[in-house]
């Protein structure tokens, strides 16, 4: 395995853990998000990371995640996967 494809693999990996949370097995098609969203959140995160962005060839090579397209609307979907939200404050209550 060369050094760039290594560099590629581990840094879509990393994205992947920082921004989704990554579910298998059973019910995936009720975790998807719109493959244009995913595309949108790796450039932002390659920007605030300050890494270049692979091309969408390259990107797609490295999301081996399965997807999905919505025939009545045409929207393509990378099943498997939901957006991290952010860990509620605790509570102060007594």
């Amino acid at each position: 395995m060369g050094a760039e494809f290594r560099r590629n693999l581990e840094t879509t990996a990393r994205f992947f853990a920082e921004t989704y949370q990554v579910f298998a097995g059973e019910g995936t098609s009720q975790h998807r998000v719109q493959a244009g969203k995913v595309r949108t959140d790796y450039t932002a995160w390659c920007q605030a990371n300050a890494i270049k962005p692979l091309l969408d060839e390259k990107f797609q090579h490295f999301c081996r995640f399965p997807s999905q397209v919505d025939h009545s609307t045409g929207i393509h979907y990378v099943l498997g996967i939901a957006l991290r939200t952010a860990v509620p404050a605790p509570s102060n209550a007594r």
